[in-house]
C-alpha cells in the first residue's frame, strides 16, 4: 500500500497492530482473520473435535481473501485513505498461512497413546 501524499509505503506490522481500527471506522473485516488464525492454531494444538478448527480456518481464509476486494485502506486516525496498489509477498505469505492451517485442521488427530515416529 502506498500513501500518495507522503510517497511512503505502509508496512505490514503497522497494519497488523492498528488494522482493528478499520473495523470500527469503515466496517473493514479482513483484519479479523488475524485473531481467527491464532484461535485456529490453538484449536489445532489442543484436543478438540476437528470440525471446530476446520470452521475457524475456513472463516479466517475467507476473511483474508476478502482483502482482495478492497480498493483503499485507512492510513491514519485522521481518516486519510490510501489506494491499494498491489499485494506483496507478505500478503501472499499471510494467505498461505491460512491455507496451511486449513490443511493441518483436516489431518487426522494422532492419539497420545500411539508412538510418534
Amino acid at each position: 500500500m502506498h500513501d500518495p501524499e507522503t510517497g511512503k509505503a505502509t508496512y505490514a506490522l503497522g497494519v497488523l497492530l492498528f488494522g482493528w481500527a478499520e473495523i470500527l471506522l469503515e466496517g473493514f473485516s479482513a483484519w479479523l482473520a488475524n485473531p481467527l488464525w491464532l484461535l485456529t492454531l490453538v484449536l489445532i494444538l489442543v484436543p478438540v473435535p476437528r470440525p471446530l478448527p476446520l470452521a475457524t480456518s475456513l472463516a479466517g481464509l475467507a476473511l483474508a481473501l476478502s482483502f482482495l476486494l478492497y480498493e483503499s485502506i485507512l492510513l491514519d486516525e485522521a481518516g486519510n485513505k490510501g489506494e491499494i496498489l498491489g499485494y506483496g509477498p507478505g500478503y501472499w505469505l499471510w494467505g498461505a498461512s491460512f491455507v496451511a492451517l486449513l490443511v493441518t485442521s483436516m489431518l487426522p488427530v494422532q492419539s497420545s497413546e500411539s508412538p510418534c515416529i
